[in-house]
């Protein structure tokens, strides 16, 4: 907040940036995608929904800054900031969940190592 006061903003436009952009996981979902996060079908359902209003935010704010993390991560092949963006998770809903236990087990530094030198 100190940041936001320091190029110009009020204390309570600073407090209200500051709470859009917060994540909060203590406000209960709806029972049925609560229901589908607890069995693993759809894990991180909450930071998944919240997380699009401030991706978007800033995406809008700093369209360059965000393509840039972007590419650059993709170069050092990691995970970049717009992964959990709607718009890439389109194709499978399933993506995140127990039903790729098998690719995340494959994910792991050492069984991915192996792999490589036997296949």
């Amino acid at each position: 907040m100190e940041h936001r006061r320091s190029k110009g903003m009020s204390f309570n436009e600073a407090a209200a940036e500051a709470q859009s952009i917060f994540l909060n996981f203590d406000v209960p979902q709806h029972m049925a995608l609560q229901y589908l996060d607890r069995m693993g079908l759809f894990m991180f359902m909450k930071f998944f929904i919240r997380f699009q209003g401030v991706l978007t935010r800033a995406i809008g704010k700093k369209p360059a800054t965000i393509l840039l993390l972007q590419l650059m991560s993709m170069q050092l092949g990691m995970i970049g900031i717009l992964d959990p963006f709607i718009l890439f998770r389109l194709g499978n809903p399933f993506s995140g969940s127990v039903f790729n236990l098998f690719d995340a087990f494959k994910g792991i530094a050492g069984i991915a190592l192996i792999g490589r030198i036997l296949f």
